[in-house]
C-alpha cells in the first residue's frame, strides 16, 4: 500500500497502470478471461461482476470516489503549504481524518482525483 501511495503523490498525469494496481490491490489479481486479437484479456471481479479495463481512478473524480470507504464524508481545501488537499472521515469521529496532497498543486478534477485516490487508499489501509 505504501509504494501504491507513494506513486500517486509523484506528480505525473493520469496513469492507467495504477489504475490498474489500485484495482488489483481493491479486487485481487485479475484473471485471464480469453484473447482479444494477439492480446490476452485480464478480468478483475468484484462483486460478481466482471472488469477488463480498470477505472479510471487516477484520471476521473467519479471514479476516485468510489474508493471512499462506505459512509465516509469527504472534503477539498488548498493551502500554499500542500496545494490542493482532499481528506476523508466518517461523520462525527473526531480524529480519524485521511488527508491527501496532490502534487501538482492546481485545482481541476484529475487533481482532485488523485488526492481522493490517496485519502481513500490511507483510510481504507487503516482497515476502513
Amino acid at each position: 500500500m505504501d509504494e501504491l501511495i507513494a506513486r500517486l503523490e509523484a506528480p505525473t498525469e493520469p496513469d492507467r497502470l495504477l489504475d490498474e494496481a489500485i484495482a488489483t490491490y481493491l479486487w485481487g489479481e485479475p484473471t485471464p478471461s480469453g484473447n482479444v486479437g494477439e492480446a490476452r484479456v485480464l478480468t478483475w471481479w468484484h462483486g460478481g461482476v466482471g472488469r477488463s479495463v480498470a477505472p479510471r481512478f487516477t484520471e476521473s473524480l467519479d471514479e476516485a470516489m468510489t474508493l471512499l470507504p462506505k459512509g465516509f464524508d469527504y472534503g477539498f481545501s488548498y493551502s500554499r503549504q500542500h496545494g490542493l488537499e482532499a481528506w476523508v472521515q466518517r461523520p462525527f469521529k473526531q480524529g480519524e481524518c485521511f488527508q491527501g496532497y496532490a502534487p501538482e498543486g492546481d485545482d481541476t478534477d484529475r487533481t482532485r482525483a488523485k488526492a481522493i485516490c490517496i485519502a481513500a487508499l490511507r483510510a481504507r489501509a487503516a482497515g476502513c
